[in-house]
């Protein structure tokens, strides 16, 4: 059952009067009877303006309870996608992961290339100067032996 009809039965309700009240059908009060009904006709205007106010009021009240329904689906609907937001925030977690862990191993491969220079620079360094050695030592033997065809051949 809807809040409207809810609300329209409800109002209907308010409208039969008890015993001893007078019975309001329409919008107005009724007239002033000619039989002494002052009374009654005072008791059915302050049960017309008790009911606008209940109606009033109730209204207020099925607009406020449509607010409500509406803020509880938009929260349903957060609800039914954060399952979803979890997931991708777990596959993007994941993603990071491995990218850090490959991005780790290359940094390791790099420190280690770096490490071995000082000891490979040393090495190269060292054959670099006994291949000067050498080459300078062959120059001397052939300087030498020059100088010794020179003489030689000056003789």
């Amino acid at each position: 059952m809807g809040l409207k009809s809810f609300f329209s039965k409800t109002g209907r309700l308010l409208s039969i009067s008890g015993p001893g009240k007078a019975k309001v059908s329409t919008g107005q009060p009724p007239a002033n009877s000619s039989d002494g009904s002052g009374e009654q006709s005072l008791t059915a205007t302050v049960s017309q303006k008790n009911r606008e106010q209940s109606l009033e009021k109730l209204e207020r009240l099925e607009k406020g309870f449509s607010n409500m329904v509406g803020h509880l689906e938009g929260i349903d609907r957060h609800l039914e996608s954060f399952p979803e937001f979890v997931e991708n925030q777990r596959l993007l977690t994941q993603q990071l992961l491995e990218h850090i862990r490959a991005t780790s191993t290359k940094d390791q491969q790099l420190i280690e290339a770096v490490e071995r220079l000082p000891g490979e620079t040393a090495r190269r360094t060292k054959r670099l100067v006994y291949l000067f050695a050498a080459v300078m030592g062959l120059v001397i033997v052939a300087f030498v032996l020059l100088v010794g065809l020179m003489i030689y051949a000056n003789r």
